[in-house]
């Protein structure tokens, strides 16, 4: 069910039913999601995975796919990315000291500021502690809040615009616990002669 080539209809089917239970054992050959984002254009589904090496253990990783919503359905992107994850479920399920004391931070994400119709603008991943309940993006003025639902504490966020944003991590009384700010600077596309 949670194999790799079946990543885009699983993402299809989070965007439209939400997360899934995680399997229980989890193994190292699956691709599991774990956070999800929708907005009125693009939706994102953060798939966790292992990494096998051969002369180690298997690593955990993870994919963001990216979808483009065509009237009432979605469409996965061509180009997905991916990067490692600090955070082993299957080893130490518990852990957050990647955190370092934080509420909430960011792990890695794909960002262009040359947004169009078919590609958003920032796609950005990470993890939250489990005092957070909900997540906010606020950006050019609007303000989206979405249930912290992830499986171990991961969120994944999309936006169309190329556009300054905080990312608010609340607690139950609605208290901000933690903030990033963005986006990040891009390297400059000059070339050197």
């Amino acid at each position: 069910m949670f194999d790799n080539a079946n990543m885009a209809v699983n993402g299809l089917k989070v965007l439209a039913e939400g997360l899934p239970e995680v399997p229980n054992p989890l193994n190292t050959s699956s691709a599991i999601p774990i956070a999800y984002w929708r907005n009125s254009h693009f939706g994102a589904v953060l798939f966790l995975q292992y990494s096998k090496h051969d002369d180690g253990p298997a690593t955990p990783a993870v994919t963001r796919g990216v979808f483009r919503r065509e009237g009432e359905n979605w469409k996965p992107l061509k180009h997905w990315a991916g990067s490692g994850w600090s955070h082993d479920p299957i080893t130490n399920p518990g852990s957050i000291t990647e955190l370092g004391g934080r509420a909430i931070c960011d792990s890695g994400g794909s960002f262009t500021d040359q947004p169009n119709s078919e590609v958003p603008a920032i796609v950005i991943s990470g993890r939250h502690s489990p005092d957070v309940k909900d997540i906010s993006v606020i950006q050019s003025g609007l303000k989206l809040t979405a249930p912290a639902n992830g499986h171990w504490g991961a969120w994944i966020i999309c936006l169309d615009e190329w556009a300054p944003y905080t990312i608010e991590a609340s607690d139950e009384d609605g208290a901000v616990i933690g903030q990033i700010q963005g986006p990040h600077q891009l390297p400059s596309r000059e070339r050197a002669m």
